[in-house]
């Protein structure tokens, strides 16, 4: 987290009560295995705890993400143009 603030999975799952801890335990885990994320030291050099990581959407996710709103962008104005005449 960009903050630096200790957030462990449980705080995770508290906050986002339609998940359990175990499905939010896994999606961490694997997406780490996977790749989706990476992971880096905590920001503040406070945390001293080791079950802490500072995880971030790897490069390739971003870069699918901000393609997938450019190709939302242009169906959009695909369909704009085709109802608009």
């Amino acid at each position: 987290n960009a903050q630096g603030k200790e957030i462990y999975k449980e705080e995770i799952a508290k906050k986002l009560t339609e998940y359990s801890y175990k499905t939010i335990a896994s999606i961490v885990d694997e997406g780490i295995e996977k790749g989706y994320y990476v992971t880096s030291q905590p920001d503040s050099t406070k945390v001293k705890d080791g079950k802490i990581k500072n995880i971030r959407p790897s490069k390739e996710v971003n870069i699918d993400f901000i393609n997938w709103n450019f190709n939302r962008i242009i169906e959009t104005n695909k369909l704009i143009k085709k109802y608009k005449s």
